[in-house]
């Protein structure tokens, strides 16, 4: 079934993307959404999204009966193998509520059904049944035996033989490092063993290193959406054109990309300062993050522009 789909316009796919962006942040590591962060400011976005995208969907159908034809069909074979199912999370809050109410003595099924009210609608409006908002639901296939296959993630598994790609003293030199990065320079290439030295002979310097560690680790300890954090990394920020050209060999590469710089063909340091490269919607793409425009995707009930908070400077230069 892969490679089927339905166009219903530009509009209906950015609005798709919107609403992508914006439950991105709320998915765990196994693509969950955990509905129980997601505020209630962009649970009124995504609610007029859903409003939108099925606005749409319903014109184009009346309009277009090949494409309608198509839809119909397409939804036929789609419930034949794939079925939706509550969250987990969804499961701990009706869990919760049951567990509240049976400690308060409370046996009346109209209480549980106003309280769940708060996590979805009733569908038929009879009074007895939740049907849970969309991000308290996901799509599973209807035979998980069959269709489905579960795999352990990367950090299960372990490499055992003696492969010729592999660095027997990765591991040694990662905890050596004391930091989660994937990269460790190779030493005969970065060695800075003499300067680092020089360092540790003036007891200024040496404070102001433990000094800049300690909060570079700090600083990267609050940035909890991300997987991989580097305590060695400076923020990643140009230095001016003297240092740059003092500390590169290829001089002349270095002057014309400074040059793009000033006359805006590329990123200059003043952009990068003013908008710097978000990384708060993590989607696990590479190490340090992406830096995808999602700083403006929605409004406030009040009209206030929904933003995400970036994150600066996280990226390598």
């Amino acid at each position: 079934m892969r490679g089927i789909s339905i166009d219903f316009g530009k509009e209906y796919d950015a609005l798709k993307e919107k609403r992508q962006a914006l439950l991105r942040p709320h998915r765990d590591q196994y693509g969950e959404i955990d509905g129980n962060n997601i505020p209630e400011s962009v649970r009124n976005i995504l609610m007029d999204i859903k409003s939108q995208m099925r606005e749409i969907r319903n014109q184009v159908l009346s309009e277009n009966q090949q494409v309608a034809k198509l839809y119909y069909k397409y939804s036929e074979l789609m419930d034949e193998y794939i079925t939706r199912e509550n969250t987990e999370y969804y499961n701990d809050v009706e869990r919760s509520i049951d567990n509240m109410l049976l400690e308060d003595d409370i046996d009346d099924p109209g209480v549980r059904y106003a309280i769940l009210l708060d996590y979805g609608y009733d569908p038929d409006d009879t009074g007895e049944f939740i049907q849970p908002d969309d991000w308290w639901v996901k799509t599973v296939a209807t035979d998980k035996l069959e269709y489905m296959e579960f795999t352990p993630g990367k950090g299960w598994m372990l490499q055992q033989d003696e492969s010729v790609f592999l660095d027997p003293m990765y591991e040694k030199l990662s905890k050596e490092e004391g930091n989660n990065s994937s990269f460790i320079p190779k030493k005969r290439l970065y060695d800075n063993s003499q300067a680092f030295e020089k360092i540790k002979s003036s007891e200024g310097l040496y404070n102001l290193y433990k000094l800049t560690l300690e909060y570079m680790k700090k600083s990267n300890e609050m940035q909890t959406n991300r997987m991989f954090t580097d305590d060695y990394l400076l923020p990643q920020m140009q230095g001016s054109l003297w240092k740059r050209l003092k500390r590169s060999r290829n001089k002349w590469a270095v002057f014309i990309e400074w040059l793009k710089e000033q006359v805006g063909i590329s990123q200059s340091v003043e952009d990068s300062v003013q908008y710097g490269e978000s990384s708060a919607l993590d989607e696990n793409s590479d190490e340090y993050g992406s830096n995808k425009d999602v700083s403006n995707i929605g409004k406030y009930p009040d009209g206030r522009r929904f933003n995400i908070l970036p994150q600066y400077y996280t990226r390598k230069l």
